[in-house]
């Protein structure tokens, strides 16, 4: 069972997480493909969100198919920021969806503990 405390310290982690990566791969990556590169929307879409993918092989789902749920989740993003017309939208989805993330990793981490003190 999570605290009080640990759910506040999960979302603060959640938030930091979600808003740096909005900011690296949407807020600039993104944008400068558009502005200095002079690709089209999708294509600078297609490219931002395949490096978000590529940058998340090691992390949960691990390998390929975590490559492909990420660059997925990328795109996906990359559109809310355009439709959203800023990174507000992306930043709270994304600030939802690691905060779940984390909290399923942190409980399981504390089952393991206590599996492994015979608890």
């Amino acid at each position: 069972q999570l605290t009080a405390g640990k759910h506040v310290w999960i979302l603060c982690l959640a938030f930091g997480n979600a808003m740096s990566e909005e900011v690296v791969s949407r807020g600039f990556f993104h944008y400068e493909l558009m502005e200095s590169g002079g690709l089209s929307r999708c294509v600078a879409n297609f490219i931002q969100a395949s490096s978000f993918g590529l940058a998340h092989y090691h992390i949960l789902p691990l390998g390929w198919a975590g490559v492909f749920l990420a660059s997925v989740y990328g795109w996906m993003m990359g559109e809310l920021m355009f439709y959203g017309e800023g990174l507000y939208i992306p930043i709270l989805a994304h600030t939802i969806l690691d905060y779940f993330i984390f909290a399923a990793v942190a409980r399981k981490k504390m089952a393991d503990k206590k599996e492994k003190r015979g608890i």
